[in-house]
């Protein structure tokens, strides 16, 4: 069926025949000829999670944040830590009123 698909030949023949189709091909052929991608796609070899994970962190690398950058916003755009309490506190209905 699919090389990413761990099912057995007999489990896809189960699956064909339960759909009343022949093919895998048959699930498509509602699609235009002229639509449907006629090559390979061009994608690179896989990777390993580490190999992933280290490839989206030098792309997050090339951000800019508050972490690695000056800021000279001011109004509490600066590096500051607040309290995991304080989230809680904040979210009880006597603190969210039309006068907060």
């Amino acid at each position: 069926m699919f090389p990413y698909l761990p099912t057995t030949k007999a489990e896809e023949e189960a699956m064909l025949n339960r759909l009343g189709i022949q093919s895998i091909d048959d699930l498509f052929n509602n699609i235009p000829d002229s639509i449907k991608l006629k090559r390979k796609l061009d994608l690179e070899d896989p990777k390993s999670e580490i190999e992933v994970e280290r490839l989206l962190q030098g792309f997050s690398n090339q951000n800019l944040n508050a972490s690695n950058t000056p800021i000279f916003l001011g109004a509490g755009i600066y590096d500051h830590y607040i309290p995991s309490t304080v989230r809680y506190a904040i979210n009880r209905s006597e603190f969210y009123t039309a006068y907060t």
